[in-house]
């Protein structure tokens, strides 16, 4: 699988991963914020932005093979959504290239049952699913609206979503749907506590997709875990909150 990514700075590792529908473009706010004190390493996942597009698998230990391939070196590892999926994947199996984990707005398992409640309903993510094969950029930003739904700063945050959504190009349709798969198939319920390194779990009290109580319900199942939750944020912090973000993270991060 042929990965696109690109590194700013130089310092600390850092490497981030993007969430579903989206492409590397959407961490430029951070990366401005971060570059001049940390290696920050962006990437496309599989079939987003200017990565390969066509996608054999999505399962995760496959993701994380191909994506270790690019992380030079111990780094901090931060998945967003769908990219903490792959985050979580990354530190169980290559734990010698993760100093530290940071989930943000990402659940360990995205669809609600009677193990695991503070989840979505399966609704939510079938209907996206079910819109894609009709009209797949007009689903991409009902998604994007559903994640800055009821947070501060709505209006910045969709104009700022919508402005880095398409900035790699369009993501191949095939990635969409295993994504979603992904998303509604993938449970880290029982791996959290083999996640031993320092790992900070990152959330929006208003976020619709990944509820607050999520939150502390992984705590109690992680060895060496933070819970840090925006008071006003929903989906996507670090957009509409990125002083207080990057703040938050340098504290995890250290130099």
């Amino acid at each position: 699988m042929s990965l696109h990514f690109e590194r700013f700075g130089a310092g600390p590792k850092i490497v981030l991963l993007h969430g579903w529908g989206f492409n590397g473009a959407i961490w430029h706010q951070l990366v401005d914020k971060l570059q001049d004190r940390y290696e920050v390493t962006v990437v496309d996942l599989p079939g987003f932005g200017r990565s390969a597009k066509h996608v054999s698998d999505y399962q995760p230990s496959l993701l994380a093979k191909d994506i270790v391939r690019i992380i030079d070196g111990e780094s901090v590892l931060i998945g967003w959504s769908m990219g903490g999926i792959i985050a979580q994947q990354i530190a169980l199996d290559y734990p010698e290239k993760v100093k530290k984990l940071v989930l943000l707005a990402c659940n360990a398992k995205f669809i609600a049952d009677s193990n695991w409640p503070w989840a979505i309903s399966a609704d939510v993510l079938n209907t996206f699913s079910n819109n894609l094969r009709e009209d797949f950029k007009t689903t991409l930003h009902r998604f994007l609206m559903l994640q800055a739904r009821g947070g501060e700063n709505m209006r910045e945050t969709v104009r700022e979503m919508k402005q880095r959504l398409f900035e790699h190009g369009e993501p191949d349709q095939q990635a969409l749907s295993s994504g979603l798969q992904l998303l509604q198939n993938t449970s880290f319920i029982d791996s959290l506590s083999r996640l031993e390194l320092p790992t900070l779990i990152m959330q929006g009290r208003l976020d619709v997709l990944v509820p607050a109580s999520s939150g502390n319900e992984m705590l109690k199942r992680l060895s060496d875990g933070q819970l840090y939750q925006f008071e006003h944020a929903a989906h996507a912090p670090f957009i509409s909150h990125i002083d207080e973000f990057t703040d938050v993270l340098e504290a995890f991060v250290g130099l």
